[in-house]
């Protein structure tokens, strides 16, 4: 590691200069502490995991600060302290950098993680080397092995003086890249589901925190790392956030909004839809209240994302009980089928829909979309006619 010494006039001007420096990190903080807690999105947990980066962020900020700041304080004539008190917070602050930064990765990682991605690694693997690291750094402590854990000492002044180092001084830095690899391994994950722009942003933020770790140590930059995941941090929630405006809020499917940018933006690769359309959705709402209709139409859309290639269909809540497909490629025995098995899964519920579907077969082109929903609505309400000819429910009370 090259050092890269900073020197000061006056305590206050190492302070200005700490404010300074961490200026960007602390507006971002004190922002997104007060966006979170004031909007009471805490139970959310792309909020609580945002909210965890920050605070361990500003948190190891503040403990590069007073680690600094007990180390030079003698050099002012600022008595904070005996010699060997200030010695053990210049360590204690100094070695606690090493767990945290990683710490704040393993935040960034729950955040970028799918909740019911049921393949994710367990929690405990990432708590067990956070608990590998503690004692590592914990050991950095004692005198006699100090040396081999960390690449600096301080000497009786509580001045900070460089050393080898041994082997173990590079644990914190490689759980750290055990945990930018393993959120690489999750944009891969969203590369194969074609959330490309996910997968992008994922990439592009490991990047930036693998820079800055290495500029860290390399030049023992203070205050870099730590600034670069709250900036990473708040960008990734900014994108999320954007992600899921996208969506509709009852279903999780995407919205009639997007569904219309969809088709501008696939035009050419569409080569079906398929249509659906609750059935007796007003006669569950009248007669069981909205709550009851509200559990119809996420069960439907369960249903209908189990049945559909997330990497080739897209599905949208257009209002009410009315949904629609998207199809990129399939034949049309595959789009049958995936209407045939919606319906199938609905008879194993209290719920029927009515399901139809068109496919073209010119592919060259832009598609005639109106057409194609047009045929598909044409087929749905032929779909629904034969429900209400053999159901004992009216459709005049169903109100379709």
């Amino acid at each position: 590691m090259r050092e890269f010494e900073l020197t000061f006039e006056t305590i206050d001007a190492y302070i200005l200069y700490v404010l300074v420096t961490n200026l960007p990190l602390i507006l971002i903080s004190f922002g997104m502490i007060f966006f979170v807690i004031y909007g009471n999105r805490l139970r959310n947990h792309i909020a609580r995991y945002s909210f965890a980066v920050i605070i361990t962020s500003l948190v190891l900020a503040l403990f590069n600060f007073l680690k600094e700041l007990f180390r030079i304080s003698a050099n002012y004539g600022i008595n904070l302290g005996p010699v060997g008190f200030r010695a053990f917070l210049v360590n204690f602050f100094g070695l606690s950098g090493y767990v945290l930064r990683p710490l704040a990765l393993f935040f960034f990682i729950k955040l970028a993680e799918d909740k019911k991605d049921k393949k994710s690694l367990n929690d405990w693997w990432f708590i067990g080397a956070l608990i590998l690291c503690a004692i590592v750094y914990m050991l950095g402590a004692i005198p006699g092995v100090r040396d081999i854990v960390v690449y600096w000492g301080v000497d009786e002044n509580a001045n900070i003086h460089f050393v080898a180092g041994g082997f173990l001084r590079y644990t914190a830095h490689v759980i750290s890249a055990l945990f930018l690899a393993y959120l690489i391994f999750l944009s891969s994950k969203k590369i194969k589901a074609k959330h490309i722009e996910d997968a992008a942003i994922i990439i592009a933020l490991s990047v930036f925190a693998i820079i800055s770790v290495i500029i860290e140590s390399e030049y023992s930059v203070d205050f870099l790392v730590n600034t670069t995941i709250a900036i990473s941090c708040v960008f990734y929630y900014l994108f999320i956030h954007n992600q899921s405006s996208k969506k509709d809020a009852l279903t999780r499917l995407y919205s009639r909004a997007t569904y219309y940018d969809d088709v501008i933006r696939f035009n050419k690769n569409i080569v079906a839809v398929i249509e659906l359309d609750m059935n007796g959705l007003k006669y569950l709402n009248d007669n069981h209240g909205h709550e009851a209709g509200d559990m119809a139409l996420i069960s439907l859309a369960q249903i209908v994302n189990k049945n559909i290639d997330p990497k080739q269909m897209f599905a949208y809540r257009l209002g009410g009980d009315e949904f629609l497909v998207l199809v990129l490629k399939a034949t049309p025995e595959n789009v049958k089928n995936i209407c045939d098995n919606i319906h199938n899964d609905l008879k194993e519920t209290d719920y029927s829909c009515s399901v139809g579907w068109a496919h073209r077969d010119n592919l060259e082109g832009e598609v005639d979309i109106a057409a194609l929903v047009k045929e598909a609505e044409k087929q749905m309400y032929l779909d629904k006619e034969a429900f209400y000819k053999n159901s004992t429910m009216e459709r005049r009370k169903a109100n379709r």
